[in-house]
């Protein structure tokens, strides 16, 4: 696959939603609404990374052959900062 503007949008929505998210999903889960509805979506973020980078899958993301990867790692790098504890220490288990 080359790229494509659907490509470019999905992986500006991947890394850019990602981002963004990061700090919320961050946040103690609890049972009010909110709460319950941070807690499916980190679950559904931290299956999107696996996908993404697993090359077996359909959602896996061309890293090596689009447009710009450097700047897309490091999109993805800043919501693992941005929501370490959240994130990072539970994709890495």
């Amino acid at each position: 696959m080359g790229w494509t503007r659907q490509t470019g949008d999905l992986y500006g929505m991947f890394r850019t939603s990602d981002g963004g998210l990061a700090p919320w999903l961050s946040l103690p889960d609890d049972d009010t609404a909110e709460g319950k509805q941070r807690r499916q979506l980190r679950e559904w973020a931290l299956k999107s990374y696996a996908q993404a980078v697993d090359p077996e899958s359909q959602d896996y993301l061309l890293w090596r052959k689009e447009g710009q990867p450097l700047v897309d790692a490091a999109y993805v790098a800043e919501s693992f900062l941005r929501g370490y504890d959240a994130l990072w220490c539970l994709w890495i288990v």
